[in-house]
């Protein structure tokens, strides 16, 4: 009889133990919403709304396409995301609701918007890609310069002033495309490792690529249709490249930094086309010092 006691008695602690701890664990998960959130119309902004009531972290993703003046107030408490965070195509006047957003696993893509600045994501520590593309061309980027990128960086379609970006360290590819006012690319002093791919083009008054010059493996170097384009110094330490594309640059014509990258054996194609003028790779690598 007393071990029958006994046992009810341990069956009842174990499962007060058990009570005790899902408790816990759902207490302590009470902040988190597990999935993610997609912001397409009126309703789904409204179920966001509810959904984040009291949490600050997000496990999945968070997207708001297409919508006019949207009310990003759903995020107002949200400091962790752990996909990507995507706002695009959106008439956005601030981004002050993400003011308490430190990290995004995932990228974070900010494109065809009409938001004039940034402001709003100072305290944003880390992504894992940073993407602008196709904004209001007068945007200020500002707000975002301190950013840790671990994969790729990428800035498209915009006039003004790039701020530097001293986080931007390894990453996996790095795309300028239609930036009219960039005449270098210094405003990434502590680049060190692109890993895939470098893709530069159409920036009108790009005379060097100053700010490559860590840069000494790549997968593909593709510069094309950059009028100013004269000075590839940089690229002097370039000693491990797979690819290399140069095409419609009207001013280049000095190819000798690249005969350390012409003559590595791993190089399989160096297509030189459209330039103001457009060397072999055996003229580089006989013709330079």
């Amino acid at each position: 009889m007393d071990n029958i006691s006994n046992y009810t008695l341990m069956k009842k602690i174990i499962l007060l133990f058990i009570f005790v701890g899902l408790f816990s664990c759902k207490k302590e998960n009470d902040h988190i919403h597990f999935g993610s959130i997609s912001v397409l119309n009126t309703s789904e902004l409204t179920e966001a709304q509810e959904l984040l009531e009291g949490k600050t972290e997000i496990t999945g993703f968070v997207q708001v396409n297409g919508q006019t003046n949207p009310d990003l107030s759903f995020l107002k408490n949200i400091e962790r995301i752990g996909g990507r965070l995507r706002l695009t195509e959106n008439t956005i006047t601030n981004l002050s609701s993400l003011s308490n957003l430190t990290s995004i696993e995932g990228p974070l893509e900010i494109s065809g918007n009409t938001i004039e600045s940034l402001a709003g994501l100072e305290n944003l520590t880390n992504v894992e890609s940073l993407v602008i593309d196709s904004n209001n061309p007068d945007l200020v980027i500002d707000a975002v310069a301190n950013v840790a990128v671990s994969r790729g960086f990428s800035i498209r379609d915009f006039d003004t002033e790039i701020p530097v970006f001293p986080n931007v360290k390894n990453i996996e590819a790095l795309l300028l495309f239609d930036l009219s006012n960039i005449t270098d690319i210094s405003f990434l002093p502590n680049l060190t490792t692109v890993s895939d791919d470098i893709y530069i083009s159409n920036n009108d008054q790009l005379e060097s690529l100053e700010g490559l010059n860590s840069i000494t493996e790549l997968a593909w170097l593709n510069v094309h249709d950059n009028d100013a384009l004269t000075d590839l110094s940089a690229l002097t330490n370039m000693d491990n490249v797979t690819k290399i594309s140069m095409y419609y640059n009207t001013q280049l014509t000095d190819y000798c930094p690249l005969k350390m990258a012409v003559s590595n054996d791993n190089l399989e194609s160096a297509f030189f086309s459209e330039n103001l003028e457009n060397p072999t790779k055996e003229e580089i690598i006989s013709d330079c010092p």
